[in-house]
């Protein structure tokens, strides 16, 4: 208890001290808003005393002022569109560190999007905006203040507001929202079409299931049908043979009392029996007893071994009676499934028969609709695409007249392949899960060309099985082209003669790609095998790789890169050298494509050296 009262007073004395530490604050502040106080009368008085224009002098920094400029026609958008509202700063500052509020009079609350100190704050914006604005904060400091707003409904109609705090400027410009009818029309019988099309193709993945188990179904009811009636032929033959038991244990039983009656008629004459008794006939008698009383042991074991053998009988018939009943329930089962895959299968059909029936109406709406000159093509090229192993390459499609393709599902796919989607762009977005193995990490469409309606698909590293036909589809215009990419093959020479060289000059070792194609992003190798490193010079990722060059060809070979575009992969080797003699190779790893040519160094004749002696002199004698 003491300890508490001490433990309450520590904590006293601590809030006590805290009270007068908030009092001397307060003090303070109170102290400071005089002063305050003092100093805005001082200004005010300075202020209103003053003759003449007293905007500079409130404020300042409106001299020399930029207009804020937003469109002055209303921006036409439609419903989905992606859309900026134009606004900038003329002549132009930066903005980049001032206050840009974007508003929309008369919503509650107002604020659409307001940018300060670098960011979006997110707290004053109104709900039915939220990640659907933007700035374009890279031209903030040019003066542009426009406004990005994304995914347009029809709500978003009316009047904007920019308003710039710190310059006190504010403009106004107008959204209008316009139905697009016809395309929504025809978007929506597209989506239709497909949405009844997919539906369709799950029905006919379903049926061959269900055709299947169906005749599971059939073949198990037909076995169990057969063991049903095996069963019930063995229970017939038991129950028969339970029949000859019983009369065969009557019959025993009834030699048996027979037997018993001549055994006492017997007993009876022979204990009965008075006066003079032959020897023989006695002696009959008991032969006659014995016989009858071992012939009723023999049919009382009989009798024994037949009620054994019947109780067997009666054990087995109920054995079979019981697994023939489990076999007819598991049958009936059966035969009320097959019902049931029936009643699917006919459900299947139903629908299939609705949605075909849908689908005729759709296609029948999709083409009744009047043709407008507005409606656009997928155009694709006509002439094959011919690439290299190796070789990035684009497969050309675009939409004519163009229209923007940002918010549509585009699909390439490559027919015959499973599965055959190469490319799936879906909501912004590539859908990696439907996409096929073989081309993962190696496909692209360019996004930001969406807008015009530009579908390409860039295709990186082409491989030999990439060549065939490629279909690009696009579902909510139901509109769909093929290309073709074909592959072509280079072959790589080399000169088939020793280039033959002597021990100081320079020399190119001549090889090509022929028919000529670039390697300019190719890895182009040259070895010397034999050596150790072999590699005389490595050109990746469009220069030299001297980590792995051979120190005896240091600063010594080139490649013509600026030929390499045209499949020259020739090597200039410098100041050669009489050990520089041998077989060289070049290789190409992606083209997995190699050639070898021979060097040979030859010896200057001393006639030569003579001449070029003589010559020296003659020269230096005439300078």
């Amino acid at each position: 208890m003491t300890k508490i009262i001490e433990i309450l007073k520590e904590v006293n004395d601590k809030l006590v001290r805290q009270k007068e530490q908030i009092i001397v604050q307060q003090q303070k502040a109170e102290k400071l808003m005089e002063e305050n106080e003092k100093k805005f009368k001082t200004v005010d008085k300075e202020v209103t005393e003053k003759e003449g224009d007293k905007t500079p002098l409130l404020f300042p920094f409106l001299t020399g002022q930029s207009n804020l400029i937003c469109s002055t026609q209303p921006i036409i958008a439609h419903a989905g569109d992606d859309v900026i509202l134009s606004c900038r700063l003329d002549p132009p500052i930066s903005a980049s560190s001032r206050t840009v509020e974007w508003t929309k009079p008369g919503l509650d609350p107002e604020y659409i999007h307001v940018h300060q100190d670098g960011r979006l704050v997110y707290q004053s914006q109104n709900p039915l905006y939220n990640y659907r604005t933007a700035l374009f904060v890279d031209q903030l400091i040019n003066g542009n203040v426009s406004m990005k707003l994304f995914r347009v409904k029809t709500s978003d109609a009316g009047k904007y507001k920019c308003f710039l705090p710190s310059l006190w400027k504010e403009a106004f410009i107008e959204l209008k929202i316009e139905n697009k009818n016809k395309e929504k029309k025809e978007e929506g019988s597209g989506e239709q079409l497909m949405t009844e099309r997919k539906k369709m193709e799950d029905l006919d993945k379903i049926m061959p299931k269900l055709n299947e188990e169906l005749q599971n179904k059939d073949e198990e009811q037909k076995e169990m049908t057969k063991i049903i009636e095996i069963l019930k032929e063995v229970s017939d033959k038991l129950f028969r043979q339970k029949e000859q038991i019983i009369v065969q244990q009557q019959k025993a039983e009834k030699l048996m009392e027979e037997n018993e009656k001549k055994f006492k008629t017997v007993d009876k004459e022979v204990t009965e029996k008075e006066g003079d008794k032959t020897v023989n006939r006695a002696q009959g008698y008991l032969k006659l007893k014995e016989i009858i009383q071992e012939a009723n042991w023999d049919l009382d074991e009989r009798r024994k071994d037949h009620q054994q053998l019947q109780m067997n009988t009666e054990e087995l018939s109920k054995s079979i009676f019981d697994e023939v009943r489990r076999i007819s329930e598991k049958k009936k089962q059966v035969e009320s499934d097959m019902q049931q895959i029936k009643k699917q299968m006919e459900e299947i059909q139903r629908k299939k028969m609705h949605l075909f029936n849908w689908f005729g109406f759709w296609l029948f709406l999709l083409y009744s609709l009047p043709v407008t000159t507005g409606q656009s093509n997928l155009i694709c090229s006509t002439q094959p695409i011919i690439a290299h192993a190796g070789d990035d390459v684009i497969l050309s499609c675009r939409l004519d007249p163009p229209i923007s393709a940002s918010s549509r599902t585009v699909e390439w796919t490559k027919p015959g392949l499973d599965p055959e989607y190469i490319h799936v762009h879906q909501d912004g977005r590539l859908v990696y899960q439907s996409q096929n193995p073989l081309y993962n990490y190696r496909t692209a469409l360019f996004v930001d060309q969406l807008i015009n309606g530009n579908v390409s698909m860039k295709l990186f590293r082409v491989k030999t099985s990439d060549a065939g036909k490629y279909k690009c589809f696009l579902p909510s215009l139901w509109k769909e082209a093929f290309i073709e990419l074909k592959i072509g093959q280079s072959n790589l020479i080399c000169s088939a003669q020793p280039i033959i060289a002597h021990a100081g000059d320079d020399v190119i070792l001549s090889c090509r790609l022929d028919p000529p194609i670039s390697a300019s992003s190719r890895t182009v190798e040259w070895t010397k095998p034999g050596l150790d490193p072999e590699y005389i010079h490595v050109h990746q990722d469009g220069r030299l790789v001297y980590q792995s060059q051979n120190p005896l060809y240091n600063y010594r070979t080139a490649l013509f890169v600026d030929q390499l575009i045209n499949g020259n992969v020739s090597m200039k080797l410098f100041r050669v050298k009489t050990s520089d003699a041998g077989k060289y190779k070049c290789f190409l790893p992606s083209l997995w494509k190699e050639a070898f040519i021979e060097l040979k160094i030859g010896k200057k004749t001393c006639l030569g050296s003579f001449v070029a002696k003589h010559t020296r002199i003659i020269v230096q004698l005439e300078n």
